[in-house]
């Protein structure tokens, strides 16, 4: 029987448990300890079902796209809506471009060594895309999302350009380049997401 645990708030120990059977059924679902509620399948968590907890936060439940629970509105840490999976999206794969440029140059120079300039020119991108990455991650720097956004977008045109130019099949390239700028912009809505629980959760000052 499958089983996931949640915090209601981010840093806090684990609190709601929700253990289902396979096809999400069965889905019971416990807070400290105690049963909260149950629900034969995922069908009868259709609409939002809300619960009044002992110091006057509302916690809800839904199943879309997976089970999507709310503490006031805000999305608990590890549910479906956490913005921290889209914001690791995001910077996941400005590492992963930043890993990718460093192979791609490295094998390219090895196998043409009179081509070392384009070593360098690849270090330097696989560089931008580390920091710019790692502001995301560690800073969720909106800026950084910014510039790699475009940066990436410029890329993606001057790429998809070339391959019209010389006849290449943009197919394969295209949904490629369309899952990458996808990640990008959903840490937007991540960075703005995190953002507003923080200044929720952050204790007001007499």
């Amino acid at each position: 029987m499958p089983t996931t645990q949640h915090p209601l708030r981010r840093g806090a120990d684990p609190r709601l448990t929700i253990t289902y059977d396979r096809g999400w059924k069965n889905i019971v679902l416990t807070l400290d300890g105690q049963e909260l509620a149950s629900y034969p399948n995922r069908k009868a968590l259709a609409t939002a079902q809300t619960f009044t907890l002992e110091d006057g936060s509302t916690l809800s439940v839904q199943f879309q796209r997976g089970l999507d629970l709310r503490l006031n509105g805000q999305p608990l840490p590890d549910s479906a809506q956490d913005p921290m999976k889209a914001l690791a999206g995001a910077y996941f794969m400005a590492y992963f471009l930043a890993a990718m440029n460093l192979i791609i140059g490295f094998v390219f120079v090895a196998m043409n060594p009179e081509q070392g300039a384009l070593l360098l020119l690849t270090i330097i991108t696989a560089v931008i895309y580390g920091v710019l990455g790692y502001l995301i991650h560690k800073r969720r720097s909106l800026p950084a999302l910014v510039l790699i956004t475009i940066i990436y977008s410029v890329d993606t045109i001057v790429v998809l350009v070339n391959q019209a130019a010389n006849g290449g099949n943009i197919g394969v390239v295209l949904p490629i380049r369309i899952a990458f700028l996808f990640a990008f912009i959903q840490g937007f809505s991540a960075i703005k997401a995190l953002k507003q629980e923080a200044e929720t959760t952050a204790p007001k000052l007499l």
